[in-house]
C-alpha cells in the first residue's frame, strides 16, 4: 500500500511542480518555520511574497543556475526553485536557515489589461 502510495504522489505532484511558469505564476507553500507561503510572480519581472499575519516582502527579477531559478526578495530571503526535483527550497535570511518546503498549490497569474483613458 505505501508502494502505491508514493508512486501516485510520485505521478500527481511532479507534473504540477514541472509545470511552474516564472513570468506569472500564484504558488502556495508549506514551509518550516513561517508556515504557509504565498509567492506571486509577476509579469515584468516583480515578486512578492507573503507569510504569517502581516509579513509582506517584494523583490524583482530572478537568476537561472542550471536547474536552479533564484528568486530574491527585498529582505534578501530567496527561493529556490529546481527545475528537475520539481522542490522549493527557501533561504530565511534572517534567521541563515535554508529549507525544504511542500508545495501546496500552483496556478498562473493573469494579467489584466486596463483601458486607456484620453482626456
Amino acid at each position: 500500500m505505501r508502494k502505491i502510495f508514493l508512486l501516485l504522489n510520485l505521478l500527481l505532484a511532479s507534473p504540477l511542480a514541472l509545470a511552474i511558469n516564472i513570468n506569472d505564476a500564484f504558488i502556495s507553500l508549506q514551509c518550516p518555520l513561517r508556515g504557509h507561503i504565498e509567492v506571486i510572480l509577476h509579469h515584468y519581472l516583480h515578486t512578492q511574497e507573503r507569510w504569517g499575519k502581516d509579513e509582506f516582502e517584494t523583490g524583482g527579477g530572478h537568476t537561472i543556475d542550471g536547474s536552479k531559478t533564484i528568486f530574491e526578495f527585498a529582505n534578501l530571503d530567496q527561493m529556490i526553485y529546481d527545475q528537475n526535483s520539481g522542490r522549493f527550497i527557501f533561504w530565511y535570511q534572517d534567521e541563515r536557515k535554508i529549507v525544504q518546503c511542500q508545495l501546496l498549490g500552483l496556478r498562473d497569474n493573469y494579467a489584466v489589461p486596463l483601458p486607456v483613458i484620453h482626456e
